[in-house]
């Protein structure tokens, strides 16, 4: 039998294609809906539709509360958004912490190996981003996307993360977001804290327990990374993706919580001003391998650097990135299963309707 084999142009028309017809086979609420049908990215240069995406966390300029009426303000409160408009409360990690940073908000967030890290850093995936006031792409953008040529499209809006349909049930202005989780779990291993107090830029989450969560890179860590180490009480990680490897000793530890060989993180800081100059501006990305100093990540055909005008290509106000992550779709089998499967759902559910 003559084995079919997919041409790269193909494969990706395909896919792109794929993407954009896969019916949405989950109906929205006004509090949230689970991911039926979760797709498992490839190394493909696709946007997926954002309802598609499992385990989508996130949180506010202000961590919230999703169940009162309006929102709350809930510190370290982490949120679940299904990309239909509905969000719900994830952890609410005050209990894990130390108590130096409790009453705080959470402005970055990863997993232990986030999914796309290696192939966003290679410029075989699209990036996501958040810039500070959202409102990206002349719209209520609040997640855009960067394929691998440089052009920019919207992954998610304001409306598809946080609409709930009453006072004070919309999203403010996204400041973390993790994606690729599994339904019904936290996904977040790593994060950061609003201002990087107490000497710390990104914490570890090793448990789900007290003291689960520990100082993993410090401010100095950071600002001597990027070559600043003047910066080390002033620096302040506001977006972020991590590979973590952990442990290899054949124990059930996913990681553990400590920055060694084959460990990276890629990141970047709110704006920074020395001496009444500023130095940075909030824009620039950096991937840092551990034992080699951090560098500038290059994606979409440019080095994201100060020099890179973020305002101008997403059209924004302010250049400070404030969220990171990447996107993908399946291989196309995987992506025609998909199709073949909400196909079939559709047609299970009008036959219902019609008895």
């Amino acid at each position: 039998m003559k084995r079919c084999t997919w041409s790269t142009p193909i494969t990706l028309a395909v896919v792109a294609l794929l993407a954009d017809l896969c019916p949405h086979i989950v109906l929205a609420n006004p509090i949230y809906t689970d991911v039926i049908s979760p797709i498992v990215p490839g190394p493909y240069d696709v946007v997926p539709h954002v309802e598609q995406v499992p385990g989508k966390e996130f949180t506010d300029s202000f961590d919230q509360d999703y169940n009162p009426i309006p929102h709350a303000v809930s510190p370290l409160q982490l949120g679940v958004f299904d990309g239909l408009g509905g969000a719900r409360n994830g952890h609410n990690i005050t209990g894990f912490v130390p108590t130096n940073i409790v009453g705080r908000h959470v402005d970055a967030q990863a997993q232990v190996r986030d999914t796309l890290f290696d192939d966003v850093i290679a410029n075989r995936v699209p990036l996501v981003v958040s810039v500070e006031g959202d409102q990206m792409l002349g719209s209520n953008v609040a997640l855009a996307a960067e394929r691998t040529g440089g052009a920019v499209q919207s992954f998610a809006t304001s409306a598809q993360i946080v609409d709930h349909g009453h006072n004070g049930g919309v999203l403010r202005d996204i400041d973390s977001v993790d994606l690729w989780g599994i339904e019904g779990m936290t996904g977040t291993n790593f994060l950061s804290i609003d201002g990087d107090v107490a000497g710390t830029s990104i914490y570890s989450m090793n448990i789900i327990g007290p003291g689960g969560v520990q100082p993993y890179l410090s401010q100095l860590d950071i600002a001597t990374a990027i070559g600043m180490p003047q910066l080390d009480t002033i620096i302040d990680v506001d977006a972020l993706m991590v590979r973590d490897l952990g442990l290899d000793d054949g124990t059930a530890s996913p990681f553990d919580g400590q920055f060694g060989p084959g460990d990276a993180v890629m990141f970047s800081v709110a704006p920074v001003s020395l001496g009444g100059q500023q130095v940075l501006d909030g824009g620039e990305i950096w991937v840092w391998e551990h034992g080699q100093p951090a560098h500038f990540l290059n994606h979409g055909g440019h080095v994201w650097n100060t020099a890179f005008s973020v305002r101008e290509v997403y059209g924004t106000q302010l250049e400070n990135i404030d969220a990171l992550e990447a996107v993908s779709v399946p291989e196309p089998s995987s992506a025609l299963l998909t199709l073949l499967l909400g196909g079939t759902l559709a047609i299970v559910r009008q036959r219902r309707r019609l008895t």
